[in-house]
């Protein structure tokens, strides 16, 4: 009887490095709310103070379907300055849309501020709808509900825009806690001196 063959699997290539992280560092970090977990991109950013407050803006508007979290007094008032304003319904995504939330403030003195302190403002606003993203994704959110909610007319709207952050489509991404991924934004936007400040791993 002739013996069966298979074809050996073809190995897959990431454009992303894979997190050198132990298991036991990273128990538990599945429990912890999305804005636990993103809180360090923000700190991170060096400023100016109201291109922060912007990128809180951004952060805390409400998703449907990102878990949110009870604040401490001290998280509350550290955020109150951060929430979007009552009333909004569309998706914050832009430079001039987080500006209009932020009385007084032009679109250009976020994009330019931001260049003097070394990162690009629009650039850290992707990093947190594909965080966002990333956190539907891993609820389960099917993918025309969860471009739908990001403020995407398509699916293939939310996969071209992963592709062109990250340089892979949403469905080829290696699995990664969204810990991971918020490393891997502060590394992206602010500069290599920023590793290993969300969960003391470093990323290869």
């Amino acid at each position: 009887m002739r013996r069966a063959t298979y074809d050996r699997p073809k190995k897959e290539h990431y454009p992303l490095a894979t997190p050198v992280m132990s298991n036991e560092f990273l128990q538990g970090f599945e429990d912890r709310s999305f804005f636990e977990l993103i809180e360090p991109f923000l700190e991170a950013c060096p400023g100016p103070y109201l291109a922060i407050r912007g990128l809180r803006v951004m952060a805390y508007q409400h998703v449907e379907g990102v878990p949110a979290i009870a604040l401490s007094d001290s998280e509350a008032n550290r955020t109150r300055a951060g929430r979007p304003k009552k009333g909004r319904r569309c998706y914050l995504k832009s430079v001039i849309e987080i500006a209009q939330q932020l009385p007084g403030v032009r679109p250009g003195y976020l994009s330019e501020s931001a260049l003097r302190k070394g990162y690009q403002y629009s650039r850290a606003l992707r990093w947190i709808r594909f965080l966002h993203g990333r956190t539907l994704y891993d609820h389960g959110i099917r993918g025309d509900i969860l471009a739908r909610r990001l403020g995407f007319s398509d699916p293939a709207g939310w996969t071209r825009f992963v592709k062109g952050l990250v340089g892979a489509v949403p469905t080829a991404l290696p699995p990664r806690p969204l810990a991971a991924w918020v490393e891997r934004a502060i590394e992206d936007v602010y500069g290599r001196h920023h590793r290993s400040t969300v969960v003391g791993g470093r990323i290869a």
